[in-house]
């Protein structure tokens, strides 16, 4: 079982958390991240259509290299996924749905882990832009309006999320009209 608080209780909160809000879950160490300046270069290949129209998407975003460094005080990585059920293959509606869900669960994880943890003894990561404006502030070159609660995603730090999840021996495809959203905390092993 992941710890990530020195306090039993707060534990257990966060593990109920994981369970409450995932499918599945499983904590790896840092060193078992598999990171990809190609995954990055996708990312940056626009294919969400959210280049240029987040804070947490390039061009804003720092380097792959500089988010990298940023986590070398990580020793472990809880990975975490979501399985949405979608109409067919072609069913954008339903994808753009089971992500904001899915960043609305991580959000509520964010929140389980701060009663135990100040935010610079984890980073978070979700699936795709930050969805916490509806319209983000950096398309009008305003700051950010809530760094705090602001989303980075799991493929913007440049992490090969398919090669993670079948390295952990967990799913990523699972099954015709689905798709598997997985996000991620970083933070440091309290055992």
């Amino acid at each position: 079982m992941f710890n990530l608080s020195l306090n039993s209780e707060n534990a257990m909160q966060e593990l109920e958390a994981v369970q409450r809000f995932f499918d599945h879950y499983k904590d790896i160490s840092c060193d078992e991240v598999p990171f990809s300046p190609m995954v990055r270069k996708m990312c940056e290949a626009n294919r969400c259509g959210s280049v240029g129209k987040s804070w947490t998407c390039p061009p804003a975003i720092a380097p792959v290299e500089e988010l990298q460094a940023g986590l070398e005080k990580y020793e472990r990585f809880l990975i975490v996924d979501k399985v949405y059920e979608l109409e067919s293959s072609y069913d954008w509606k339903g994808m753009m749905a089971g992500a904001k869900d899915f960043q609305d669960r991580i959000q509520n994880l964010r929140k389980a882990i701060k009663e135990s943890l100040a935010p610079e003894d984890f980073v978070v990561l979700g699936v795709g832009a930050c969805q916490v404006c509806e319209t983000c502030s950096y398309v009008d070159g305003e700051p950010c309006r809530f760094p705090e609660k602001a989303l980075y995603s799991v493929e913007a730090y440049g992490i090969d999320a398919m090669k993670m999840m079948k390295d952990a021996g967990l799913k990523y495809y699972n099954g015709p009209n689905t798709v598997t959203y997985i996000g991620g905390v970083f933070f440091q092993s309290q055992s």
